[in-house]
């Protein structure tokens, strides 16, 4: 009986072992295939979370991909897999400036000639994934790319993500700078570091993000700070997204609100109430979660319900 049982475990086992096998190659094969980098993307993180080693040759002749997303998306995963050849790929690309072919596989018919958008976008996408990642050794390199303006705001951005330290000095610095350049580009960088400090829990991240809910600054700012506000700042925003709730605009005032649960502050419990009766039928668009983000359009008073299950359960 027992030597029966061993052999039904060990045939078991080896079915087991090549299912997974068989889960990765077919994995491969979507990440080969995928339309889109953000498809890719996907099935990266799924080819990832098996830990399957086999795959790793395949995924190194990736790396000489013409396709500049396609070589970021394999470095995530090869570092995911250990791979310190995955994580350099990648900083690679956030760092090189020159014309490579950069559009996707659906675009094979496409013109072949690059624009300094094209290129700025590639490394846009370099430092996404990094901060998808969460590798802090990537840390000095998105420093130095505070620097480049055309894409400083997504570096402060995955710096904060990243939560390592080592990036305040460098955030603060560039805060500096933005104070003495009013341009409209920096103007909109200061409240990416503004959201990298909060992240990072630095009060003056707290503080500029503030800045930004005025009634003078575009909707689009008062939106993204009080989402930022709700998912970093915790408590100490508090009284910030109440002033928020009587914004002019439904898209601040609801992500405001669905930020009021997010703090746990059973406080603000009666104002939710109060919100509920809210008549308004106009429907915002509150994100529900930062990463990944997740939106849901909802009126005053369907946030305010929202809010109040987050609530209920912090409590």
């Amino acid at each position: 009986m027992k030597i029966q049982l061993r052999s039904i475990l060990l045939a078991f086992l080896l079915g087991a072992m090549g299912c997974l096998a068989q889960s990765a190659e077919e994995l491969l094969n979507e990440f080969k295939a995928a339309e889109y980098s953000f498809q890719q993307a996907k099935a990266g993180e799924k080819l990832a979370a098996l830990n399957d080693k086999s795959v790793v040759p395949a995924l190194l002749a990736l790396l000489k991909s013409a396709n500049r997303a396609e070589r970021c998306n394999t470095g995530f995963v090869l570092a995911r897999l250990g791979q310190e050849r995955g994580l350099h790929a990648i900083l690679a690309e956030l760092q090189d400036r020159q014309p490579r072919r950069t559009r996707w596989k659906s675009c094979a018919s496409c013109k072949s000639e690059f624009s300094p958008g094209q290129i700025s976008d590639d490394r846009y996408y370099a430092a996404h994934v990094l901060g998808q990642l969460g590798d802090t050794r990537a840390v000095p390199a998105l420093i130095e790319t505070l620097q480049d303006e055309s894409l400083n705001y997504q570096a402060a951005h995955v710096l904060g993500r990243l939560g390592d330290p080592r990036a305040i000095p460098a955030l603060l610095a560039a805060l500096e700078a933005t104070a003495k350049n009013a341009t409209d580009s920096q103007t909109d960088f200061r409240l990416w570091v503004g959201l990298g400090l909060l992240q990072l829990k630095h009060p003056k991240g707290l503080s500029t993000v503030a800045e930004y809910l005025e009634p003078n600054r575009p909707i689009v700012q008062r939106r993204y700070a009080v989402e930022a506000l709700g998912e970093f700042g915790g408590t100490k925003a508090l009284t910030l997204l109440l002033k928020a709730v009587d914004d002019p605009d439904v898209e601040v005032r609801v992500n405001a609100i669905i930020g009021l649960g997010k703090t746990g502050n059973q406080s603000v419990v009666p104002v939710l109430q109060t919100l509920l009766e809210d008549a308004s039928q106009a429907k915002g668009r509150a994100r529900l979660s930062y990463e990944p983000p997740q939106f849901k359009w909802m009126t005053v008073a369907e946030a305010a319900a929202e809010a109040l299950k987050l609530l209920q359960s912090k409590s």
